[in-house]
């Protein structure tokens, strides 16, 4: 199963969007994103000067987490993004199989297995100062 046929995960583009930070605690393993919004995502906006796609920056959560493996870290460099965050590229490939969530990049290959994951987003971004008149 791809990623895209899960209603949580179905109105974003994964290809696109920048890994910013894995994180792992007991029962919880989040990836920080610069989430790509497809156009039919409730708070798709027309994108920013300079940018191609609407982002918004957020976390793809997976609970009930029981094991997690992830080999090939390091195998590139961090990059730093045009908002001097670090990237870490982006989702090559995420596919399901039962209850493992199989996520390859820049990152490595991250193998999960939990009982389920979600989006959380962040507050919009402002489009730019307003000014007033």
């Amino acid at each position: 199963m791809q990623y895209w046929d899960l209603e949580p995960l179905s109105e974003y583009y994964l290809e696109d969007s920048f890994v910013l930070d894995l994180q792992a605690t007991p029962g919880r393993f989040s990836i920080v994103l610069d989430f790509v919004l497809r156009e039919g995502h409730l708070q798709y906006a027309s994108p920013l000067p300079g940018e191609q796609c609407c982002y918004r920056k957020g976390r793809l959560v997976f609970s009930g987490v029981k094991d997690i493996s992830w080999s090939g870290q390091g195998r590139i460099k961090a990059a730093t993004g045009a908002n001097d965050e670090i990237d870490y590229g982006g989702i090559d490939s995420f596919t399901i199989e039962d209850d493992v969530y199989r996520l390859e990049g820049d990152f490595g290959l991250a193998e999960v297995s939990a009982a389920s994951v979600d989006v959380e987003l962040e507050e919009a971004r402002a489009a730019g100062p307003k000014v007033s008149s």
